[in-house]
Protein backbone atom coordinates (compact mmCIF):
# COMPACT_ATOMS: atom_id res chain seq x y z
CA UNK A 1 0.00 0.00 0.00
CA UNK A 2 2.99 2.31 -0.20
CA UNK A 3 2.27 5.31 -2.37
CA UNK A 4 -1.52 5.01 -2.01
CA UNK A 5 -3.30 7.66 -0.03
CA UNK A 6 -6.16 6.62 2.20
CA UNK A 7 -9.24 8.84 2.38
CA UNK A 8 -9.63 10.15 5.95
CA UNK A 9 -12.70 9.13 7.94
CA UNK A 10 -14.84 12.13 8.89
CA UNK A 11 -17.18 12.03 11.87
CA UNK A 12 -19.76 14.78 12.34
CA UNK A 13 -20.54 15.73 15.93
CA UNK A 14 -24.10 16.37 17.07
CA UNK A 15 -24.80 19.42 19.26
CA UNK A 16 -24.87 17.69 22.64
CA UNK A 17 -21.65 15.79 21.85
CA UNK A 18 -19.89 19.09 21.12
CA UNK A 19 -21.37 20.62 24.27
CA UNK A 20 -20.13 17.67 26.32
CA UNK A 21 -16.66 17.62 24.81
CA UNK A 22 -16.24 21.30 25.53
CA UNK A 23 -17.70 20.95 29.05
CA UNK A 24 -20.96 22.77 28.46
CA UNK A 25 -24.52 21.85 29.25
CA UNK A 26 -27.74 23.51 28.19
CA UNK A 27 -29.97 24.25 31.18
CA UNK A 28 -33.03 26.46 31.24
CA UNK A 29 -32.03 28.34 28.11
CA UNK A 30 -28.60 29.18 29.51
CA UNK A 31 -25.21 27.54 29.35
CA UNK A 32 -23.24 26.30 32.33
CA UNK A 33 -19.57 25.30 32.13
CA UNK A 34 -18.93 21.97 33.85
CA UNK A 35 -15.23 21.09 33.79
CA UNK A 36 -15.64 17.70 35.48
CA UNK A 37 -17.56 16.33 32.49
CA UNK A 38 -15.02 17.16 29.81
CA UNK A 39 -12.72 14.20 30.51
CA UNK A 40 -15.57 11.64 30.45
CA UNK A 41 -16.95 12.97 27.16
CA UNK A 42 -13.55 13.14 25.48
CA UNK A 43 -12.68 9.61 26.62
CA UNK A 44 -15.95 8.26 25.20
CA UNK A 45 -15.44 10.09 21.88
CA UNK A 46 -11.81 8.90 21.71
CA UNK A 47 -12.92 5.30 22.34
CA UNK A 48 -15.44 5.46 19.50
CA UNK A 49 -13.11 7.13 17.02
CA UNK A 50 -10.37 4.58 17.78
CA UNK A 51 -12.77 1.82 16.72
CA UNK A 52 -13.13 3.46 13.29
CA UNK A 53 -9.39 3.72 12.66
CA UNK A 54 -6.53 6.17 12.53
CA UNK A 55 -6.64 9.62 10.98
CA UNK A 56 -10.23 10.37 12.00
CA UNK A 57 -11.31 13.98 11.46
CA UNK A 58 -13.98 15.39 13.76
CA UNK A 59 -16.18 18.13 12.29
CA UNK A 60 -19.14 20.14 13.51
CA UNK A 61 -21.68 20.69 10.70
CA UNK A 62 -22.90 24.22 9.98
CA UNK A 63 -26.35 23.74 11.59
CA UNK A 64 -24.74 22.63 14.86
CA UNK A 65 -22.41 25.65 14.76
CA UNK A 66 -25.47 27.91 14.35
CA UNK A 67 -27.28 26.20 17.23
CA UNK A 68 -24.25 26.61 19.50
CA UNK A 69 -23.91 30.27 18.56
CA UNK A 70 -27.56 30.79 19.58
CA UNK A 71 -26.90 29.43 23.07
CA UNK A 72 -24.76 32.34 24.23
CA UNK A 73 -22.05 34.82 23.31
CA UNK A 74 -19.27 32.55 24.60
CA UNK A 75 -20.15 29.89 22.05
CA UNK A 76 -20.40 32.52 19.31
CA UNK A 77 -16.82 33.62 20.01
CA UNK A 78 -15.50 30.06 20.22
CA UNK A 79 -17.22 28.81 17.06
CA UNK A 80 -16.37 31.80 14.87
CA UNK A 81 -12.80 32.40 16.06
CA UNK A 82 -11.36 29.92 13.58
CA UNK A 83 -8.82 28.69 16.11
CA UNK A 84 -10.31 25.20 16.37
CA UNK A 85 -10.52 23.26 13.07
CA UNK A 86 -13.45 21.21 14.38
CA UNK A 87 -15.60 24.31 13.71
CA UNK A 88 -14.47 24.73 10.09
CA UNK A 89 -18.07 24.88 8.81
CA UNK A 90 -19.05 27.71 11.18
CA UNK A 91 -18.97 30.44 8.56
CA UNK A 92 -20.65 28.46 5.77
CA UNK A 93 -24.23 29.16 4.79
CA UNK A 94 -26.63 26.23 4.78
CA UNK A 95 -27.12 25.39 1.10
CA UNK A 96 -30.66 24.84 -0.18
CA UNK A 97 -29.90 21.19 -1.08
CA UNK A 98 -29.37 20.49 2.64
CA UNK A 99 -32.56 22.35 3.55
CA UNK A 100 -34.59 20.39 1.00
CA UNK A 101 -33.10 17.07 2.07
CA UNK A 102 -33.74 17.92 5.74
CA UNK A 103 -37.38 18.78 5.01
CA UNK A 104 -37.86 15.45 3.22
CA UNK A 105 -36.08 13.58 6.03
CA UNK A 106 -38.29 15.25 8.66
CA UNK A 107 -41.43 14.04 6.88
CA UNK A 108 -40.09 10.52 6.19
CA UNK A 109 -38.63 9.88 9.63
CA UNK A 110 -41.28 9.97 12.31
CA UNK A 111 -40.18 9.46 15.91
CA UNK A 112 -42.38 7.41 18.21
CA UNK A 113 -42.56 8.68 21.77
CA UNK A 114 -43.56 6.89 24.97
CA UNK A 115 -47.27 7.50 24.31
CA UNK A 116 -46.99 5.78 20.87
CA UNK A 117 -47.61 9.09 19.12
CA UNK A 118 -45.35 9.72 16.13
CA UNK A 119 -43.86 13.17 15.57
CA UNK A 120 -41.68 14.72 12.91
CA UNK A 121 -38.00 14.84 13.78
CA UNK A 122 -36.97 18.24 15.17
CA UNK A 123 -35.49 20.85 12.85
CA UNK A 124 -31.79 20.62 13.73
CA UNK A 125 -31.46 16.82 13.54
CA UNK A 126 -32.74 16.58 9.94
CA UNK A 127 -30.18 19.21 8.93
CA UNK A 128 -27.38 17.28 10.62
CA UNK A 129 -28.67 14.07 8.98
CA UNK A 130 -28.61 15.79 5.58
CA UNK A 131 -24.92 16.74 5.97
CA UNK A 132 -24.07 13.19 6.97
CA UNK A 133 -26.02 11.62 4.09
CA UNK A 134 -24.80 14.02 1.38
CA UNK A 135 -21.11 13.56 2.23
CA UNK A 136 -21.31 9.98 3.53
CA UNK A 137 -19.83 11.07 6.85
CA UNK A 138 -20.28 9.17 10.10
CA UNK A 139 -22.36 10.86 12.80
CA UNK A 140 -21.73 10.82 16.54
CA UNK A 141 -24.80 11.47 18.70
CA UNK A 142 -26.40 10.60 22.01
CA UNK A 143 -29.85 10.93 20.41
CA UNK A 144 -30.10 7.87 18.17
CA UNK A 145 -33.91 7.92 17.93
CA UNK A 146 -33.84 10.98 15.65
CA UNK A 147 -31.60 9.11 13.20
CA UNK A 148 -33.73 6.00 12.48
CA UNK A 149 -32.63 2.65 11.09
CA UNK A 150 -34.28 3.50 7.76
CA UNK A 151 -31.50 6.05 7.12
CA UNK A 152 -28.66 5.21 9.54
CA UNK A 153 -26.90 2.08 10.80
CA UNK A 154 -25.44 1.88 14.29
CA UNK A 155 -21.73 1.15 13.83
CA UNK A 156 -20.58 1.31 17.46
CA UNK A 157 -21.87 2.40 20.85
CA UNK A 158 -20.00 3.69 23.88
CA UNK A 159 -21.39 4.07 27.41
CA UNK A 160 -20.93 7.41 29.11
CA UNK A 161 -21.35 7.96 32.86
CA UNK A 162 -21.55 11.54 34.07
CA UNK A 163 -21.54 12.74 37.65
CA UNK A 164 -24.39 15.08 38.48
CA UNK A 165 -25.39 16.82 41.70
CA UNK A 166 -28.14 14.23 42.09
CA UNK A 167 -25.87 11.25 41.35
CA UNK A 168 -24.69 9.54 38.20
CA UNK A 169 -26.34 9.85 34.81
CA UNK A 170 -25.84 7.10 32.27
CA UNK A 171 -25.91 7.85 28.57
CA UNK A 172 -24.97 6.04 25.41
CA UNK A 173 -23.07 7.59 22.51
CA UNK A 174 -23.90 6.21 19.09
CA UNK A 175 -21.61 6.19 16.08
CA UNK A 176 -23.90 6.08 13.06
CA UNK A 177 -23.26 5.58 9.37
CA UNK A 178 -25.67 6.89 6.75
CA UNK A 179 -27.32 4.38 4.46
CA UNK A 180 -27.65 4.95 0.75
CA UNK A 181 -31.14 6.38 0.50
CA UNK A 182 -32.50 6.43 -2.99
Amino acid sequence: MVGQSRKPVVILLDTMVVAGMFAVTKQGGGVEWIEGRKKNWRTAVDNLTAKVGEGVILKVPTPVCYELMCWNEGWYKQVTSGRNPVFAYAKNNIHSKFLLMAARYSVECRVEYFDSTKYKVKTMDPLVAAYSMVFGYYLLTENQKDFPESHFSVVEIEPLVLKEKKGQVRKVLYLLQPKKVG
